[in-house]
């Protein structure tokens, strides 16, 4: 019998917690009604919640159960569930536009955001909110089911230090074998990619001259990886990802280079800053029909990322430096005319 009882109270305890994550305010006489006890089992339940939360402290992670004179109710305080029931549908809603896994994945993971981080009384509206994107979700062709897996992998690699020896399958169909330092993972435009330091360019017949850091790899085209030793981080020039975030367009790779150019529109350039981060406005000029020319400049790696994005510009936009880059840009806009010719 005492064996049943204490049963019960720990069960009581739990339901206790779990409706303290949900937000709700217990009262000693509310709950002795709701369990049938008196209110000096409750407080003790109280009590005994309280001291196992104390033993459960941990480095970013600590609750209590206190007493609010406002709420006239005892409340948790400190770490709850980690994500609102707004942070988990903006989550979730962002997860299923960046298309970024398999249906069969991507809807096991929005499922556990909801069921996990939402409150039980705002689940089922939450799912609502997101179940018809879940329905006609597309996921991209090239999945092959196995992503999630590669990239902790992957990133565990990352963290160790751990050179990779990658099997590659290249854009033109070919695969190739390179020895690399991974150094971080990222994802943009549909893909996660795998930014790495080749341990020998010479590997893939490159010189010095002609090696471009950071070396840029799609996760879904690596067919196969092992580490193969660890590699060592000099600090004084460690790679930081945040900084190549800044400065890299649709995850083309290349050289620091330095862009300016002009930009027409009646409207505001907010878009473009927040393309280019470290865009920054030279010059404004108004124009005599209302319009008003912006001169920019930025910092990106490669030209190549960077001209892709000025072809989707059309006539707002006019390249000033690099002089390359200008050539380039004209070049392809004449080809274009050419095809409508």
């Amino acid at each position: 019998m005492a064996a049943a009882d204490s049963s019960i109270k720990y069960f009581r305890i739990l339901e206790m917690y779990l409706r303290l994550l949900d937000g709700e305010v217990l009262t000693r006489a509310g709950e002795a009604e709701r369990y049938g006890i008196d209110i000096r089992s409750v407080q003790r339940d109280i009590n005994g919640l309280r001291l196992f939360l104390e033993s459960q402290q941990l480095e970013g992670f600590s609750q209590t159960v206190e007493y609010d004179r406002k709420a006239r109710g005892y409340v948790l305080r400190g770490n709850k569930k980690d994500l609102t029931r707004e942070e988990a549908l903006a989550l979730c809603k962002i997860l299923l536009e960046s298309r970024a896994f398999t249906k069969e994945e991507m809807g096991s993971i929005v499922d556990k955001i909801i069921r996990s981080a939402v409150p039980r009384r705002d689940i089922v509206p939450v799912q609502q909110l997101v179940n018809n994107e879940k329905q006609y979700y597309e996921e991209l062709q090239h999945h092959d089911g196995a992503l999630l897996e590669k990239i902790w992998a992957i990133g565990d690699a990352v963290s160790a230090r751990q050179m990779l020896l990658i099997r590659y399958g290249k854009r033109d169909g070919s695969v190739v074998e390179r020895t690399v330092k991974p150094l971080s993972i990222m994802f943009s435009e549909y893909y996660f990619y795998l930014i790495a330091e080749m341990a020998d360019p010479a590997e893939a017949g490159l010189t010095k001259e002609t090696y471009r850091f950071p070396t840029v790899y799609r996760l879904d085209r690596i067919q196969s990886f092992a580490p193969c030793g660890p590699f060592h981080v000099d600090y004084s020039r460690r790679f930081q990802s945040g900084e190549v975030r800044r400065r890299v367009l649709y995850m083309f790779g290349g050289p620091l280079e330095h862009v300016v150019f002009e930009y027409v529109t009646a409207d505001s350039v907010d878009h473009v800053l927040d393309r280019l981060p470290t865009a920054r406005i030279e010059k404004e000029e108004a124009l005599a029909d209302g319009r008003t020319k912006y001169t920019i400049s930025a910092e990106v790696y490669g030209l190549a990322g960077i001209r892709l994005w000025m072809r989707s510009q059309g006539p707002q936009l006019r390249v000033l430096a690099p002089e390359a880059l200008a050539r380039q840009m004209k070049a392809e806009l004449e080809a274009a005319l050419r095809l409508y010719q």
